[in-house]
């Protein structure tokens, strides 16, 4: 369990995986005071951020609070500058880096999209890109609750995550109660819509959705800490890239003298590789996080033009519309005493993973 300090509201806790979560949504009465109002959106006007549905006290009890995506975020930084600035505002996307507590208690966080997906892979699905969004198939009744859902929507509740039918709101409008809930995660695709979980009643799915901004959805906090295994820390480090690390495999590791990241590596035959994508932003050529958020570059590694890559400014000139002939091992973006693949480097590699065509990508896929 855990208690807010809050206000002295006690939750029950559950560990999934290597997370752990709040296994009820949040019920801090945050914003009260805070007027929403969207007369260039349309007439409706409410003298709070975040609701009981159906405005009833006895609700907020049974099923938490509801919260617009501002309000998630603590974009007016009354409880941590994480989330800053990250409300409603017609044009401003925000950036965050690391753990956004949110609304949460201290020591919480409002989980982003990929801790998201990490509970589902933890539960047993690897989810799909669907539309754009994630989306995990066979799931659903594993996290909701086993009473309460609509129509013999009610799940199993194997992991306890106890997932209730707490409806949401909408602009003025309370909906659903007995078929969905909504929860809200620290990510968005642009300055109009934040990205929520999705339950219902009427299907085996949990997927992710645009949700404007301004509704009203539930938070489900998540503890800070790195979610990884002890045998994932390598040379005294975590990382939150390394959960997709294989635990039979032993890694070695390097560091980047240019910014002290850490990076694990593998040897595969008679090569060694990095076994993660390189997060080092350059100076020079175009480079960027996935959605523009930091925290994927954190987990993914970064993006980059074949000039980027290249290092095409400092070294040859190899970018878009040139055609150069770099000298071979070319370093391009890589730390000292590393260099960008050849062509033949990745046939070597295919080659001594396997030979079929058809499964040998299987073998390098993360787990």
């Amino acid at each position: 369990k855990v208690t807010d300090s809050r206000d002295g509201q006690v939750y029950r806790t559950v560990t999934i995986g290597t997370q752990t979560w709040m296994a009820e949504n949040l019920n801090y009465a945050a914003y009260v005071d805070v007027p929403i109002s969207l007369n260039d959106e349309g007439p409706y006007k409410s003298d709070s951020s975040s609701w009981c549905y159906d405005n009833d006290p006895v609700n907020c009890e049974k099923y938490g609070r509801l919260f617009t995506w501002g309000v998630a975020m603590d974009s007016a930084a009354r409880y941590s500058t994480t989330g800053k600035g990250c409300g409603y505002d017609g044009g401003n996307i925000c950036t965050t880096s690391g753990f956004v507590r949110g609304i949460c208690p201290s020591g919480w966080h409002l989980p982003s999209a990929e801790e998201w997906n990490r509970l589902l892979v933890a539960v047993g699905s690897r989810p799909k890109i669907v539309g754009g969004l994630p989306m995990a198939y066979n799931i659903g009744s594993k996290l909701k609750s086993s009473c309460g859902w609509d129509e013999d929507g009610n799940g199993t509740d194997d992991f306890g995550f106890s997932a209730n039918p707490a409806g949401s709101a909408t602009t003025g409008y309370f909906h659903d109660l007995g078929q969905n809930v909504y929860f809200w995660s620290s990510d968005a695709n642009d300055y109009v819509y934040g990205i929520s979980w999705k339950l219902s009643k009427s299907n085996d799915l949990m997927k992710a959705t645009n949700s404007l901004k301004f509704y009203g959805r539930y938070v489900r906090c998540m503890r800070d800490e790195a979610n990884l295994p002890e045998s994932m820390s390598l040379c005294g480090v975590k990382k939150d890239s390394w959960v997709y690390l294989n635990p039979n495999i032993d890694y070695g590791c390097m560091t980047d003298n240019r910014d002290g990241q850490v990076y694990a590596t593998v040897s595969i035959g008679s090569q060694i590789w990095m076994a993660e994508n390189l997060n080092y932003e350059p100076r020079d050529g175009w480079s960027a996080c996935y959605n523009n958020t930091a925290r994927y570059c954190d987990v993914y590694g970064r993006l980059y033009s074949f000039a980027a890559a290249m290092d095409s400014v400092n070294q040859g000139g190899c970018g878009r519309g040139v055609d150069c002939t770099p000298n071979i091992p070319h370093r391009g973006i890589c730390p000292d005493g590393w260099h960008i693949p050849t062509r033949t480097e990745f046939d070597t590699l295919l080659s001594t993973v396997g030979i079929d065509d058809s499964t040998r990508s299987v073998g390098l896929r993360s787990k």
